[in-house]
């Protein structure tokens, strides 16, 4: 399901005809983006794989913005983390951050024991800069690419998205990163504020504000005494941004109207009307918890094995 279709199922479930002005493009893709996310993270459907290369004496690292949770376990039920030297792969199980903070292991050795996640204390500052080339508006697709060959998008921690103000004199353009496509060119979907339904692109000298999202770190403890080893991080992750016709959340079909669903509830909360916005919310959230039940059932997580070590008389 793609962004003009997931546009028109979601006008259809609220009853809301095109047109009618209630509903601006920007917010309607705001409420499905946040469905999409809320689904992701109750089914633990998306995943991915982040590498990240060690600092000597280093604890603390960058996760990606799209970063939900922990994915993997292991047998004993802790969620783990690979860690290689450039020879072994060890396995870091999961301790919560308030008994590494206690323990307060500062000294740095070979292979650290454990890892936790945790807030980024200092969050990434705004990027700002100035367009180095035009950016039309795509009227196909309804996005526009800003450049600046003078930027390092992705050093300075944007992600997509983010969000990204024009912020050119006389200029009020306002929308999301779709993806960041190299170190100086980024893929955006910009609304005019005056119109929200109306898409706009980037001209040349056009200046520009991102701010990039809150992050979360990952915790080596105790940190590492060698650079240039390799951390694998196993995660649950945000689906893909709906903010374009032809964008698409990168959930498996069957879950995108429960995305829908859910974006449709939090119109309504805006609406103030919060019975519908209750019944929509109870919709969705009970069809999911049926399909988690049954694809649990089905590969057999959660059982466990109960044994009485009591002696028998």
């Amino acid at each position: 399901m793609d962004g003009r279709e997931a546009l028109d199922a979601l006008r259809e479930i609220l009853g809301e005809p095109v047109g009618s002005g209630w509903l601006k493009r920007k917010a309607e893709y705001y409420f499905l983006d946040r469905g999409g996310i809320m689904v992701a993270e109750l089914m633990g459907l998306l995943h991915a794989e982040q590498a990240i290369t060690t600092v000597a004496g280093q604890a603390r690292y960058n996760l990606n913005a799209q970063y939900l949770g922990l994915h993997l376990r292991n047998e004993s039920g802790d969620y783990y983390i690979k860690y290689n030297d450039g020879t072994s792969n060890y396995f870091l199980p999961f301790e919560p951050f308030t008994n590494i903070t206690f323990d307060n292991q500062t000294t740095s050795v070979l292979i650290p024991s454990r890892f936790s996640v945790t807030d980024k204390l200092a969050q990434f500052g705004r990027v700002t800069g100035t367009a180095t080339s035009a950016g039309a508006l795509n009227t196909d697709t309804n996005e526009s690419t800003l450049t600046n060959t003078g930027e390092t998008f992705s050093v300075d921690g944007v992600q997509p998205r983010d969000i990204v103000h024009n912020t050119t004199s006389g200029t009020l353009y306002n929308g999301y990163v779709l993806d960041v496509t190299s170190e100086t060119a980024l893929q955006t979907a910009m609304f005019d504020n005056a119109d929200e339904d109306v898409r706009r692109g980037w001209a040349n000298a056009d200046t520009y504000a991102i701010q990039p999202q809150a992050r979360y770190q990952l915790i080596l403890d105790p940190p590492p005494s060698t650079a240039g080893h390799t951390v694998t991080m196993y995660q649950i992750v945000k689906p893909l941004p709906m903010f374009a016709d032809f964008r698409i959340f990168g959930l498996p079909e069957q879950y995108c109207m429960h995305a829908i669903y859910f974006a449709a509830s939090i119109y309504k909360r805006r609406d103030q009307d919060f019975k519908k916005a209750d019944s929509f919310f109870q919709l969705a959230d009970n069809a999911l918890r049926l399909i988690k039940n049954s694809s649990d059932t089905a590969y057999h997580k959660g059982r466990t094995m109960r044994v009485n070590m009591k002696r028998r008389k």
